[in-house]
């Protein structure tokens, strides 16, 4: 059971909640400039066949607290919901020497409550997923990319990248210790005519 509960293609429904605080510009001393972050991350696996599944796995973010620069004012923190990720994976059923991979679309969903909180553009693109389970360590790499085709036109396209890195190690009698880190890249698209 702990083994499929660090799988993110493993065959069992799963309700997770991750907590991430960012630290914007390298300022980790600076409280104003601190994102927190609570995801609840469902796990939805889906039987297609006896040889596949097709496991979904909808990101909805709540921002407790993200820094907003307004010039004139400084800083302000903001709150609320953030916008929605879905990553689809078509996954094999079965672990072929301990591994297991997983390839499909994932999407962000403009859904945040406040601008600063959000992107404002629906985005789309690859994911793929692979790991390795064996009888004391789980460990792998979920990765996805996204690029902005509609939305608020007065925001900027945005091209950006999550790639999170995750290694468990499993003790027995339920008992594990691992750590899950993300590196997560932004940038903008400029359109020139």
């Amino acid at each position: 059971m702990a083994k499929q509960l660090n799988n993110p293609v493993a065959d069992l429904w799963a309700l997770n909640f991750q907590f991430n605080r960012y630290y914007l510009q390298g300022e980790a001393t600076d409280r104003t400039r601190e994102q927190d972050v609570m995801n609840f991350q469902p796990v939805l696996p889906l039987h297609l066949t006896s040889e596949w599944n097709l496991i979904t796995r909808p990101v909805f973010p709540y921002i407790f607290s993200s820094p907003d620069f307004e010039p004139g004012d400084g800083w302000d923190d903001k709150s609320g919901l953030g916008d929605i990720a879905v990553v689809s994976l078509l996954s094999p059923a079965k672990l072929s020497c301990g591994f297991i991979w997983g390839v499909g679309p994932t999407f962000l969903f403009p859904t945040a409550t406040n601008d600063a909180l959000g992107q404002g553009k629906y985005q789309a693109g690859p994911a793929a997923v692979g790991l390795y389970m064996g009888k004391e360590w789980v460990f792998g790499t979920l990765a996805q990319q996204w690029w902005s085709f509609a939305g608020d036109n007065d925001r900027e396209s945005t091209s950006q990248a999550n790639i999170q890195y995750f290694i468990q190690y499993l003790f027995g009698d339920n008992w594990q210790k691992g750590t899950c880190m993300n590196w997560t890249g932004f940038g903008c698209l400029k359109t020139w005519s």
